[in-house]
């Protein structure tokens, strides 16, 4: 078994994307020069120092979105992938070999699905063994173009809002050393803990593995590869969810406390954006979804936002800086949506 198959991922991928993008056109600011000048306003908001130099923004399409997150979702799933690959070890070897296919075509609907949604991305390298992995800071033009044309919004401005908001990321990153390893710890022992399951027979039925269109149809009709996981796996993930609900809501508190130095109109760019926020998710917690069917579980921008409006309203920004201290410091997923509980565990 060869793990995740990333030629059928991309192209996949890229079919459900919606195949062909506006041409490619210059970002409407200097990104360069927003992030230059973001970046010590957010350091100084989050008393966040970054250790080295910060991603340069990168303005790329959805493929090329799609190909990085092919990258995070195959380390991930290779274990799950292995295991299963054991079941079928008495099957011819070209057969044994589809599972990862499957798990490709699977991971290219996640991706394609996104790639149509998602604004920006920071993508530290997580679950890679190479220490000089560079951490990527990506925006996604044609998104941003349309959803500035959707929602009748600046584009400029949108460009900025979401620059602040990735750039956050790359400070919180840069700047909190235990939170990439906790986070590849938790994926690690989430995966170690989860089950993938095949139905053998359809693998007779799959299409040649050239033709997207067929390999889309068979795994957005439904139960083609399924996983189960133990209460051990969802208390995982709860964790996964509490440091994850941290990362993003520090982020969207920031990007408006922030926002507001950079942007002309942050209230009517909040309005508008606020109800398509709540509906990203990550690559890897879409995935998972769709795997465990736990849909109605995943973390919501809104909560942690939220609780990091909440720490500030009651203890100030010095307050909401305990929380990036060490990993026992993060809010659990419980705390999210309890602030109050959060600051009296900590002794704020």
């Amino acid at each position: 078994m060869s793990g995740l198959d990333r030629g059928v991922a991309g192209m996949v991928g890229r079919l459900m994307a919606g195949g062909a993008e506006d041409p490619w056109t210059a970002p409407p600011v200097d990104l360069i020069g927003v992030c230059d000048e973001a970046a010590a306003r957010i350091a100084a908001y989050t008393r966040l120092t970054p250790v080295g130099e910060l991603p340069p923004p990168e303005w790329i399409d959805r493929g090329t979105w799609i190909d990085l997150n092919v990258e995070v979702l195959a380390p991930a799933v290779e274990g799950p992938l292995l295991r299963a690959g054991g079941r079928f070890a008495s099957l011819e070897g070209p057969l044994q070999s589809m599972l990862g296919a499957v798990a490709g075509a699977e991971a290219g609907l996640v991706t394609g699905l996104l790639a149509q949604r998602v604004l920006g991305q920071v993508e530290p390298g997580l679950l890679r063994d190479d220490e000089d992995h560079v951490t990527r800071m990506v925006l996604v033009a044609p998104n941003l173009k349309a959803v500035a044309r959707t929602l009748d919004v600046p584009e400029p401005d949108l460009v900025r809002w979401v620059a602040v908001h990735e750039l956050t990321h790359a400070i919180q990153f840069a700047s909190v050393p235990w939170l990439k390893p906790e986070l590849n710890r938790l994926v690690r022992e989430l995966m170690s803990t989860l089950e993938l399951r095949l139905d053998a027979r359809s693998l007779l039925r799959l299409p040649n593995l050239g033709d997207a269109r067929a390999l889309l149809d068979l795994v957005r009709g439904g139960d083609l590869l399924t996983a189960f996981a133990g209460e051990q796996a969802r208390e995982v993930l709860d964790r996964v969810q509490g440091l994850m609900g941290l990362i993003e809501g520090h982020a969207e508190h920031v990007m408006d406390a922030v926002g507001v130095e950079v942007v002309d109109d942050l209230d009517r760019l909040r309005t508008a954006l606020d109800a398509r926020r709540e509906a990203e998710r990550s690559p890897l917690e879409m995935l998972l979804s769709r795997l465990l069917g736990l849909d109605e579980k995943l973390r919501q921008y809104g909560e942690g936002r939220a609780f990091c409006d909440a720490v500030v309203a009651s203890g100030g920004r010095r307050a909401l800086r305990r929380a990036w201290d060490d990993p026992a410091s993060a809010p659990t997923r419980a705390e999210l949506g309890t602030p109050e509980a959060w600051l009296a565990r900590i002794g704020v």
